[in-house]
């Protein structure tokens, strides 16, 4: 159950399967990460989750190639969360469910999927949960085949991430897509009912992880 956090996952290439990363029976925490420009031969360009319950916070995913299919994210008997990601300029397609293989379910909100829900391939193997705030649409990215997956002025994935204030940008505007996007800081928790104030009867305790680069 890794946490990666500020990591590139770039180039590489696979004869057969998962050009980019594989996870398997992990319910790995990935924020602010970009897997692009892999390639496999056979299918999985980007990402391939099995057995796995990931959550994919600005992630970015573009730039991926696979021969057959699933080019960015193909899932197998695996139940992952997108917030606040991208997936554009994957190909074949965006995400791809594996049919001979346990269903699987997707839930995406606040994110940038190219060719939107209907061009996600289920194989009738799962559910895609498609939440609010959405698009599909270039996200404008301002130089990906030199590797920079900055936003141009002016693209629809600038303020348009959840509004929730765990996932604001830096400057205190609401976060934008991508792995541009967000505090920098991870927590293990977005909410918590304390009940009513004054019952001390229980404790929780809480993690916030601070990865911002430094001056």
């Amino acid at each position: 159950n890794a946490m990666l956090t500020n990591v590139t996952i770039s180039g590489n290439m696979a004869e057969y399967k998962t050009g980019g990363i594989y996870l398997v029976g992990s319910n790995s925490v990935l924020t602010n990460v970009t897997i692009s420009g892999n390639t496999a031969n056979y299918s999985c360009g980007g990402m391939r989750i099995t057995g796995s319950d990931p959550i994919l916070t600005n992630v970015t995913i573009s730039g991926n190639t696979a021969g057959e299919f699933a080019g960015g994210m193909h899932l197998g008997g695996s139940n992952p969360i997108l917030i606040n990601s991208i997936l554009w300029d994957n190909s074949p397609e965006s995400i791809f469910f594996r049919e001979d293989s346990y269903s699987s379910t997707i839930s995406i909100q606040y994110s940038d999927i190219e060719g939107g829900e209907e061009g996600i391939v289920t194989n009738d193997n799962g559910e895609v949960y498609w939440l609010e705030g959405n698009i599909d649409t270039d996200p404008l990215f301002s130089d990906p085949d030199n590797g920079d997956y900055t936003l141009q002025e002016g693209s629809p994935c600038i303020d348009s991430g959840d509004p929730n204030l765990w996932f604001e940008d830096m400057d205190g505007t609401t976060g934008d897509m991508g792995v541009t996007g967000g505090m920098f800081v991870v927590p293990n928790f977005i909410s918590h009912d304390f009940g009513e104030v004054g019952d001390n009867g229980s404790a929780k305790q809480f993690s916030l992880y601070n990865f911002r680069e430094t001056a």
